[in-house]
Order: structure tokens, then C-alpha cells, then sequence
């Protein structure tokens, strides 16, 4: 078996080149899974449940919530990444292993994602800018904005429900396809870049040709072939314990990236833009108007841009606008790669990636289509909050497998390479020889088991080597060998330490109670 080595560890002084040149390396080749990510937690239902949280209760508790709502999403996101990175296969892989008697079949390598990861860096970065413009035309309290961070005992008032609204921005604010995607993400190596070959040029063709396969090219875009993963390099059939992880080299070469991405990305992108909506409801909501006002009243996305146009000013309505349509379009964009994710690891869908896109699509857009004309605006709020609630069901049976797994220590460990042996441990045919020689010429009384003990190890080493002097039986010296390697195989465990397992588990355990007191709540009416 080829011996990996690990990267070189760089020694030397740290100056402020190499730091700029290590910053440097990290955004070209490692920076994007963290924000695609992110996008899940900002997403038009995180819109609605903050907006009407900013409305009922001002800047304090919710944005204590929203932050921890963020560090528990900054967790179970970089666990999600780290098992993807270390094993090599993403989340819902991982679950049909586990859950599924027959294991799934290894996905074809795909092709770099760096240009979709630009293109909702680049939708991330816009809705960014639409919120700092917003903060500074609706003029907020920044001291009571600090204070919003620090917990409040009105986190446990019933009118309005404060605890029930809380537990409406835990459910919007960790996402179960973010954790899916992030695992696939995970496992693309940005190290090495292969230039494409060329290809050959086709032969001229003529109309008939042209016809031909513009028909052939449009029903391959519908086609339902058999699924191509099964030559891919990656092991995606061996059961645990069998199958073989990512090298070292990769590992270290990426885990630390990835880690730090992902919970830059969070802390930058995704607490602060759900901060800001929340800020931004806050202040033009629950400031503005009186607590007389503000009873029984569900504020939606219509009534914000209808509030932002009266008391700010068209110009903000529209960043806000804006901001909702790019926030939209990334969301689905990335919520359709997580399906796509889950049809190929765990459910199998062996359909042409034009119709899984199109069927994904198509499941998330026509509901709200039907919605939209049926009832209105008032039933677009009500969907995204009924969307929320599904998510947030659905997130224990997601999130539990993930902290079961990179818990294992079979799941997370990786081979470590075999040091080269030393001239020590080399055995050598010919001292043996000489060693066995000596010891019965030594002996002032030979027996027959000395002797028979020369012959044997000279009658070894001549049937061993050729004229040449050069050994003929490579295969059993290979199983020799080989059985050694096997033996003294060691692994690096990149399991959590029993502080992260216990962390995740309080998280998940939090989501389940929430769960289940948001439906006890709804059944008794308290909503």
C-alpha cells in the first residue's frame, strides 16, 4: 500500500508574509462552505419568525435566543463538515450505512463547486449590504441593542409567550438540509486542481447531425440511467470498521479550514443578518407603536415593507425587497443542491441531474404557487411559519445520527502512514545465516539440532535467491510483509472529546424538548 505522508509541518519565523500568505491560500482554495452554509439561517422563514419576535418583544430576550440559537447551529455545522472531511462520504451516506441494510453506491467525482460557492458568496455579500443600509436609515438604540445579547428573565413571560416565540427562532435558525450539505461540501478536495485535458474537436456536422443530437442532448436531460458512482475512487459500500477513511494528509490539509470557516461564517454572515432583521423590527415596530397596538397583531413580510415604505421611505422598502429576493433565491439554490444530496446518498435517485433539480424544485415551488393565488398574503406567512415548524420537527432525526457518528471512534478514525523501517528492524536473511553459524560452531558440544538448524536457514536463503543472488519468492515475503503492516496498523482519532459529545447532546436534547413543547402548546390553543 502507498505511504501518505503527512504535510510537512513549516518551521521558522512568523512574519507578517507568511500570515498574509497563509490568509491568502485559506480564501482562494478553502473559503465557501461556511457562507453556503449560512445561507440556510437566514432564509425568508427566519425573515417571519424574527420579524414578528423583533415586533412582540423588542430587542430583549430574542436576540440572547437568536445567539444561541447560533452557537448551537455553529456546533452541529462543524461537526457535519468534520464528518464529511474525515470519512470522506456526506451525512445522508452515513445515514443509509447505518440505517439501511444495503449500504449506497459510491457518487461519481463530481466537478469543483468553487463557481456555485461564488455565486451565493456574491447573493450572501448583497443581502449583507441591504442590511447595513437599513440599520443606519431606521436609527436603533445601540445600547439597548448590546443589552439584547445578555440574558433576560422576560424570556419566561406568557403574554405574549416569549418562551414559544423563542423556540420558534431555535427552529428556523438551525436548518437539517444545512447539515446535509455542509457534510457533502466537506468531502471535495480544493488541494488539488487538475487542469482539464483538452479535448478533440468534433467533425463538422451537418443539419440532419445537428438535429439528431439536439434531440439526443434533450432527452438525456430527462433520462432515468443507472447510477454512475459505482467507479468512483471513494469507498462507499464496506460497512464501518472495513471501509478506509480519507488519508491523513487530507484531513489536515483541510479540517482546520473548514472549522474555521464555517464558524466565521456563522458569527459574520449568518448571526448578525438575523440580528439585523430582528434590530430592524424592533425598532420600527415595537418602538413605534404602542403595546395596545401591537396585541394580537401577526406582523408578515408584507406588513414590514408596507411599515418600512410609510415611516422610512421608499428607498429602504426597496433594499429590503431586494434583500428578501436574494435572500429567496440563495436559500432555494442551496436548499435544492441538499436535496439533491439526500436523493444520491440515502433515498438513491438514479435520475438524470436536470430532473432531480427540476422534481426538487418543482416540490418546494408549487405548493406556495397554490397558496399564494388560493389565499393570499396572509397564507404565505402562514406557510413559511408551518414550513418552520416541519424543519424544526425534522431536525432531532437529523441531528442525532450526526452526533452518533462522529462520536464513534470506529466512524472517525484515520490510518495513519507507516513510518519507514529502520536498518534495526530490517530483517536480514544473510545475518540470521551467519548468527545460526556461529552459534554452532561455538558450542563445545554440536548436536543434531544445531546443525539441522544451519542447513535449514542455508537451504532457506539458497532457495530464496536466484543466480543472481536476488530473492525468487517476492509473493510470500510480500504476505509476510503484508501481514506485519496489518498488524501494527494505527489510527488518529478524530472523534468529539467527550466534552463536544456531551455539548451536541444537550443541544439535540434542547431541540426534542422544544419540539415537544411547541406541540403540546398548539394543541392546547396557547398560540
Amino acid at each position: 500500500m502507498p505511504t501518505l505522508q503527512p504535510t510537512p509541518v513549516r518551521s521558522g519565523p512568523v512574519t507578517l508574509r507568511t500570515i498574509l500568505k497563509s490568509v491568502l491560500h485559506h480564501v482562494k482554495r478553502h473559503v465557501g462552505i461556511g457562507i453556503v452554509c449560512s445561507v440556510a439561517y437566514f432564509d425568508p422563514g427566519n425573515w417571519s419568525v424574527d420579524l414578528q419576535a423583533g415586533a412582540n418583544f423588542g430587542y430583549r430576550p430574542m436576540l440572547f435566543v437568536l445567539l444561541l440559537s447560533g452557537l448551537g447551529a455553529m456546533v452541529l455545522q462543524t461537526l457535519a463538515c468534520k464528518l464529511g472531511c474525515v470519512t470522506g462520504i456526506d451525512l445522508a451516506s452515513h445515514c443509509r450505512l447505518l440505517l439501511h441494510d444495503h449500504p449506497t453506491h459510491p457518487r461519481g467525482q463530481g466537478k469543483p463547486v468553487r463557481v456555485f460557492e461564488l455565486i451565493i458568496m456574491t447573493l450572501v455579500f448583497a443581502v449583507f449590504a441591504c442590511f447595513i443600509v437599513l440599520l443606519l436609515r431606521v436609527h436603533p438604540r445601540w445600547t439597548d441593542v448590546f443589552l439584547g445579547y445578555i440574558p433576560d428573565k422576560k424570556l419566561f413571560q406568557s403574554h405574549p409567550n416569549a418562551l414559544y416565540a423563542a423556540v420558534g427562532i431555535l427552529g428556523a435558525t438551525i436548518m437539517p438540509h444545512a447539515l446535509f450539505l455542509g457534510s457533502f461540501l466537506a468531502t471535495q478536495d480544493r488541494e488539488a486542481f487538475h487542469k482539464p485535458t483538452p479535448a478533440n474537436l468534433p467533425e463538422p456536422s451537418n443539419r440532419k447531425k445537428l438535429k439528431r443530437n439536439t434531440k439526443t442532448y434533450f432527452m438525456d436531460l430527462f433520462r432515468i440511467t443507472p447510477a454512475e458512482r459505482a467507479a468512483a475512487a471513494k469507498d462507499y459500500r464496506s460497512r464501518y470498521g472495513v471501509r478506509e477513511n480519507n488519508s491523513l494528509s487530507f484531513v489536515k490539509q483541510h479540517l482546520n479550514h473548514i472549522v474555521i470557516d464555517v464558524c466565521s461564517s456563522i458569527l459574520v454572515f449568518a448571526v448578525p443578518i438575523n440580528s439585523a432583521i430582528l434590530i430592524l423590527s424592533a425598532t420600527v415596530f415595537f418602538d413605534k407603536l404602542t403595546s395596545k397596538d401591537m396585541a394580537g397583531v401577526t406582523i408578515g413580510l408584507f406588513d414590514a415593507h408596507a411599515l418600512i415604505h410609510a415611516r422610512i421611505g421608499s428607498g429602504s422598502a426597496f433594499l429590503f425587497a431586494l434583500a428578501l429576493v436574494v435572500a429567496g433565491q440563495s436559500s432555494s439554490i442551496t436548499a435544492t443542491l441538499a436535496g439533491q444530496v439526500v436523493g444520491e446518498g440515502f433515498i438513491e435517485w438514479r435520475v438524470s441531474p436536470f430532473l432531480r433539480r427540476l422534481l426538487t424544485r418543482s416540490i418546494s415551488l408549487i405548493p406556495s404557487v397554490v397558496v399564494a393565488v388560493a389565499v393570499g398574503r396572509n397564507g404565505i406567512d402562514n406557510l413559511l411559519i408551518i414550513s418552520q415548524v416541519l424543519l424544526s420537527v425534522a431536525l432531532p432525526f437529523v441531528a442525532f445520527p450526526l452526533i452518533y457518528l462522529t462520536s464513534s471512534k470506529v466512524v472517525m478514525r484515520v490510518q495513519k502512514p507507516p513510518s519507514p523501517p529502520s536498518a534495526v528492524e530490517t530483517f536480514d536473511f544473510e545475518s540470521t545465516s551467519v548468527h545460526a553459524i556461529e552459534t554452532a560452531a561455538d558450542s563445545s558440544e554440536p548436536s543434531l539440532r544445531g546443525s539441522i538448524q544451519e542447513v535449514d536457514v542455508e537451504e532457506s536463503i539458497n532457495s530464496s535467491r536466484n543466480s543472481n543472488g536476488t530473492p525468487t519468492h517476492k509473493s510470500e515475503i510480500e504476505e509476510i510483509s503484508d501481514a506485519i503492516s496489518i498488524d501494527n496498523i494505527e489510527y488518529i482519532d478524530y472523534s468529539n472529546s467527550r466534552l463536544m459529545s456531551a455539548l451536541a447532546y444537550l443541544i439535540w436534547a434542547v431541540i426534542l424538548i422544544t419540539n415537544v413543547y411547541t406541540m403540546v402548546a398548539l394543541g392546547l390553543g396557547d398560540t
